[in-house]
C-alpha cells in the first residue's frame, strides 16, 4: 500500500495525479485515506514516549484517537482547474514532529486537513473563522473586551497627541459642514469623544472667543488637560452649550440614545454626528485595532502595537432622528457615504453625517 514501512511516508497511487477534465477513479484514495485514517488511531503512543524524528530516520507521529473522521473519500467526480482533489498535494504525505506535544499535533493535522481538502473547502473555512461575531446585547459584549478606557490605550494617545502640540492643523481637520454651524461671534462648543483636545485645538484658532470642552473619559480628561489648558476638559456634559459634536462615539457606549436625549437638551443652537455606525437593527460586536492605529501623527516611543478591543454597537439611524424630532430639532443636513465610522464587513451597516439645528 502507500506507506513505505520502513520511512514512515505516505505516497500518492501511481499516476492518480488528476489533470483539468479527468475523471478520476476514487478507489486508491479510499484506500489512502482508510489506511491513513488506521495510522492515526494506532501508531502513536498515548503517554507521547514514541520515537520523533523526520521521515526517514524514524516512523512518523501520528495524532492519535481520530480514525479517518477529518479524512473525506473522495468519489469519483470530474476535477475543475482550481478544485481538483489533490491536484496541488506534494507526492508525499510526510508527518514528523519536532514542536511540543499538543502544538505538533495541531501542526500535523492542520497540515493533513489542508493536504485533502479542496482550495475552496479550505477557503470557506478560513472565512468562517475570520468572520465577525455578534453578541446577543451589550452586556455580553463588554464582558468580551476590556472597557475603551483602556489605560494603555489612555497614555498612547496622550503621548502621541504630545507629538502635534502647535502642529494640529497638519493632522487634524474639522469637517466643513460643521463650520456653518459656529456663525456667531462667540459660543460654546463642546466635543462628545474628542480625545486629547486635537480638534478644539485647531477650531480655536479659527475662533478664538469660542469656548471649547472635551467631554471623555475620566483618565482621558485628567491625561489631557494638562497638555492643553486652554481647552476645559471633563467626563460630564457642561450645563449649557451653543454647539454639540460628536465624531465616531455614540456606538461606542452602552446606552447611545440617552446620552444623545441628555446633550440636546443642553444644545441651544446646532448637533453634528459624524463617522456614525448606523444599521436597522441594533448589532452588537468587539471592535478589534492595533494600538498604533489609533490617533494621528507620529508614533511615540516605548510602546508595542498590541490588540485592543472594545465592544461596539450599531445605532438606527430613526431613532436619533426622532429623539431629535421630540427634543426640538430638525435634521438640517444629512450626508450621506460618510463611511469611515463603519466597522466590519457587514452589508447592512452604513455611515451618514448628520447636522440638527434647533426649531
Amino acid at each position: 500500500m502507500p506507506r513505505n514501512p520502513s520511512t514512515g511516508v505516505y505516497s500518492k497511487p501511481a499516476g492518480t495525479t488528476p489533470s483539468v477534465g479527468q475523471v478520476i477513479d476514487p478507489a486508491p484514495w479510499n484506500a489512502l485515506t482508510t489506511d491513513l485514517g488506521n495510522e492515526t488511531t494506532v501508531s502513536l503512543p498515548r503517554d507521547d514516549s514514541g520515537a520523533c524524528g523526520r521521515s526517514g530516520t524514524n516512523k512518523p507521529v501520528i495524532v492519535p484517537q481520530i480514525g479517518d473522521l477529518l479524512v473525506p473519500r473522495w468519489r469519483g467526480a470530474k476535477t475543475t482547474g482550481s478544485e481538483a482533489p489533490f491536484g496541488a498535494v506534494d507526492d508525499h504525505f510526510i508527518l514528523d514532529c519536532h514542536l511540543p506535544p499538543i502544538q505538533r499535533r495541531s501542526s500535523m493535522l492542520k497540515r493533513l486537513v489542508k493536504q485533502v481538502l479542496p482550495s475552496s473547502a479550505v477557503a470557506a473555512v478560513n472565512n468562517w473563522r475570520t468572520r465577525e461575531r455578534l453578541y446577543k446585547s451589550w452586556s455580553k459584549a463588554a464582558a468580551a473586551a476590556p472597557a475603551y478606557g483602556d489605560m494603555r490605550l489612555t497614555a498612547f494617545r496622550i503621548e502621541r497627541s504630545r507629538r502635534l502640540i502647535g502642529e494640529e492643523k497638519s493632522y487634524v481637520q474639522p469637517p466643513a459642514d460643521l463650520l456653518p454651524a459656529m456663525d456667531i461671534p462667540a459660543g460654546r462648543f463642546v466635543d462628545f469623544g474628542g480625545s486629547a483636545g486635537e480638534m478644539c485645538a485647531v477650531l480655536r484658532e479659527q475662533y478664538p472667543a469660542w469656548s471649547f470642552t472635551v467631554v471623555e473619559t475620566k483618565s482621558m480628561a485628567d491625561a489631557a488637560q494638562a497638555l492643553r489648558p486652554e481647552i476645559s476638559f471633563s467626563d460630564q456634559l457642561p450645563p449649557e452649550f451653543d454647539v454639540f459634536y460628536s465624531s465616531g462615539t455614540l456606538q461606542y457606549l452602552s446606552d447611545p440614545e440617552t446620552l444623545w436625549r441628555e446633550a440636546l437638551s443642553r444644545t441651544t443652537r446646532y448637533a453634528y454626528l459624524a463617522r456614525n455606525s448606523f444599521s436597522n437593527r441594533k448589532l452588537f460586536t468587539v471592535q478589534s485595532s492595533r494600538l498604533f492605529d489609533n490617533g494621528a501623527g507620529p508614533v511615540p516611543d516605548g510602546f508595542d502595537n498590541v490588540e485592543i478591543r472594545y465592544p461596539h454597537q450599531t445605532i438606527s439611524e430613526a431613532s436619533l432622528t426622532g429623539i431629535a424630532d421630540e427634543m426640538g430639532f430638525d435634521l438640517a443636513a444629512r450626508f450621506e457615504g460618510r463611511n469611515s465610522g463603519v466597522t466590519g464587513t457587514r452589508a447592512d451597516v452604513y455611515g451618514a453625517d448628520l447636522l440638527f439645528k434647533r426649531r
